[in-house]
């Protein structure tokens, strides 16, 4: 199977991945692949474990029922809504 990275920027094939880990950071939390135990590479960053873990549950799935291709879930860390609040009166239409 194969896997589009979270930035959307890598393809990893699952044939030569060892396993796939949950790596807690203070800023993030990763969701990795290992190679073995000298190489790994970050798939996605997560706002927190929780979502994390709910994207990993996916790509569980999705490589116990055999599919051909995953892309991994948007992350809120970095696609949060976010809503600038400021004093300016927004005005339309009119001359």
């Amino acid at each position: 199977m194969y896997i589009l990275s979270g930035n959307e920027k890598e393809i990893i094939n699952t044939d030569f991945v060892e396993r796939f880990c949950i790596v807690e950071k203070p800023d993030a939390t990763l969701i990795v692949a290992s190679y073995g135990s000298d190489r790994a590479q970050t798939i996605s960053k997560y706002k927190d474990k929780k979502e994390a873990k709910e994207a990993l549950l996916k790509l569980l799935f999705a490589i116990g029922t055999g599919d051909g291709y995953f892309y991994m879930p948007e992350s809120s860390l970095f696609y949060e809504e976010r809503h600038v609040q400021d004093a300016r009166v927004k005005r339309k239409g009119g001359s």
